[in-house]
């Protein structure tokens, strides 16, 4: 799965999404996913395969389990093994991020 169609998928949400960021400031809830690595396979001094890792940042007023849980039935639904590493509130911003980290495997 390309990361365009990564952005396809989650688009069905029901949460406003955005690759990057948003260019104005947008109200909660909202996502916003990036590609923080990609795992490459070399031959011969060039790539011929690479992977993305994204970072999917869920943000919320406050922690919202139901969100949380239609992300992680998206995510599942598309084979995509996924794992939540941290969930914080943003004193400065006043809003809750839960974050996932997942590897899309590019066919």
């Amino acid at each position: 799965m390309t990361v365009e169609d990564f952005g396809g998928l989650i688009a069905a949400l029901d949460i406003p999404s955005r690759y990057g960021h948003f260019k104005n400031a947008k109200a909660v809830p909202y996502i916003v996913y990036t590609v923080i690595e990609k795992n490459a396979v070399y031959a011969d001094g060039i790539v011929v395969y690479s992977e993305p890792w994204i970072e999917l940042l869920l943000c919320t007023e406050s922690r919202d389990t139901a969100a949380e849980a239609e992300i992680e039935r998206m995510l599942t639904d598309a084979g995509i093994a996924f794992e939540v590493y941290d969930m914080a509130y943003d004193e400065k911003e006043g809003i809750h991020i839960t974050s996932y980290s997942f590897q899309l495997e590019e066919e």
